[in-house]
């Protein structure tokens, strides 16, 4: 079976959010006005797993999300009639990705086009974040540049409770609760390429 789901909530850029919106981020720019605003792509998951039995299963699992934070930092230069209005901007982009290997445990159920299971992804999340700088002001500063920061690599620890809804042989609904990236519930698509009707019958 290949699924391929999205997720909400986004708790990384919920936790953004709270950060930039903080005084000691605002403060941290010389200008006495910032604004600010926070974008992201939600979790997005892509699934394999093969049917070791008829309950256990075991595949990969691989995971993404970016957020991205721009900051315009305004000030004004010199004084008098030279007295300019200067703009900075800021672009912060961070992403994540992980990989893992991800064992299911399929729950006993009557409904043939249904398949509750219970899972958990564990392997490693490769974290990046790039800042992107331009500013108005022509002397004293660099107008343009770019910088990419090294970030700790971290664990990657997913469990969710997942339910598929089979509506043909192959094609099916995918809903799974628990927490992925920074999602809490996870919706999408399954398809599964051994045709139910193939299935053998319970013993």
């Amino acid at each position: 079976m290949v699924s391929g789901s999205i997720g909400f909530t986004h708790l990384n850029k919920t936790n953004a959010k709270r950060q930039v919106n903080g005084e000691a981020f605002k403060n941290s720019f010389r200008g006495t006005s910032q604004k600010i605003s926070v974008k992201g792509t939600n979790p997005i998951s892509l699934k394999y797993e093969y049917a070791l039995t008829k309950r256990f299963g075991l595949g990969l699992s691989i995971s993404w999300w970016s957020v991205l934070v721009n900051v315009k930092d305004y000030y004004s230069t010199g004084t008098g009639s030279d007295l300019k209005d200067q703009v900075d901007t800021y672009d912060y982009k961070m992403t994540s990705v992980s990989f893992g290997i991800r064992p299911n445990y399929h729950i006993p159920i009557q409904d043939k086009k249904a398949d509750l299971f219970f899972g958990c992804a564990f392997g490693l999340a490769k974290n990046d974040m790039s800042v992107t700088f331009s500013s108005t002001q022509s002397t004293g500063v660099i107008r343009g540049s770019f910088f990419e920061l090294n970030i700790p690599n971290t664990l990657y620890i997913a469990p969710t409770l997942g339910y598929r809804r089979y509506l043909t042989s192959n094609f099916g609904l995918n809903l799974e609760l628990g927490y992925e990236k920074g999602a809490v519930v996870l919706a999408g698509i399954v398809f599964r390429f051994r045709p139910l009707k193939y299935e053998p019958p319970d013993n």
